[in-house]
């Protein structure tokens, strides 16, 4: 797997991705991960920077069923993580090796948690709905989740 480096990650912008960049809103003190953003956002589609570093992404998430499946595709490549838009549960495991964390929030969808890259950079999240598959993931950078834990 060619994860995306922390550098390339903090020049990604939503509006850069998708069709139509004034649908994209721009919101501050966005609660996510336990920290506080400045983020993009389409629908539940977000890219995140951390207010210690509002110029920076340093956080995705990407809701399958909020932009079109070429955008998400895109993004995802364009992080480097091996997945797409409906892939099973065994697919996803296959891509990314065991999970650290499951969690099950609601019937017929699990959220899955990995440590990503050789020193494992990247926390991400993939949620599979049994009918439809993968339906959203995440990626934060690490560092920034132990600021999240350091902070409490």
């Amino acid at each position: 797997m060619n994860l995306i480096s922390y550098e390339q990650l903090a020049k990604l912008r939503l509006r850069d991705f998708v069709p139509d960049p004034d649908s994209v809103e721009e919101n501050n003190d966005w609660e996510w991960m336990d920290l506080l953003w400045r983020n993009e956002s389409v629908g539940f589609t977000n890219f995140c920077r951390h207010e210690d570093t509002p110029d920076e992404t340093g956080g995705v998430e990407i809701s399958f069923a909020e932009l079109p499946t070429p955008v998400n595709r895109r993004i995802l490549s364009e992080l480097g993580l091996p997945l797409r838009p409906s892939m099973s549960r065994e697919e996803v495991l296959t891509a990314l090796g065991e999970p650290v964390e499951t969690y099950k929030f609601a019937r017929a969808r699990i959220s899955y948690d990995f440590a990503v890259g050789p020193a494992k950079e990247y926390l991400v999240s993939c949620t599979v709905q049994d009918e439809q598959g993968l339906i959203h993931v995440s990626l934060i950078r690490s560092d920034l989740l132990s600021k999240a834990s350091s902070e409490e």
